[in-house]
């Protein structure tokens, strides 16, 4: 037999997890998008001015870049409408839970797919840099890893 004492705690516990849920939702934890691209660009640019890169180089990896934010952004305000369809499912009587793993699994695909836009990315610029660049990226990344 289930105690009171636990019948409390459960339904506590599910109130506080519904209401995390609930106010992470509310808020846009997806920054601006012209912000995010600013803060990005920063990043590249000093790691660019580190490792002396030609004007060459950093005009292709910079096109790199954008091209990879001009994805990011687009598919963040695609995403927009998929949400609000996975709010109706939420707020249906009886939610499709085929309807739920559908979404789960066209997700997973996508993230898988920018997974691998990302990795080509790096190996196009991995051959766009010298081997001493990618030498003092590679010092760099370590040293922020074994930390």
């Amino acid at each position: 037999m289930i105690s009171k004492k636990r019948i409390t705690i459960f339904t506590v516990i599910l109130v506080l997890s519904i209401a995390f849920v609930v106010s992470g939702c509310r808020k846009k934890t997806f920054h601006n998008p012209e912000r995010m691209r600013s803060m990005v660009s920063w990043h590249i640019d000093d790691v660019l001015d580190d490792i002396d890169a030609t004007e060459e180089q950093t005009v292709k990896i910079n096109a790199i870049k954008d091209r990879i934010l001009d994805t990011i952004i687009a598919k963040h305000k695609a995403g927009k409408a998929e949400k609000l369809k996975a709010v109706n499912i939420w707020e249906s009587e009886n939610p499709d839970m085929t309807k739920i793993y559908a979404k789960i699994d066209k997700k997973t695909i996508e993230k898988k797919k920018m997974a691998y836009m990302i990795a080509d990315a790096l190996k196009e610029i991995h051959g766009i840099l010298t081997n001493e660049q990618r030498a003092i990226i590679g010092k760099e990344l370590r040293e922020r890893l074994t930390d």
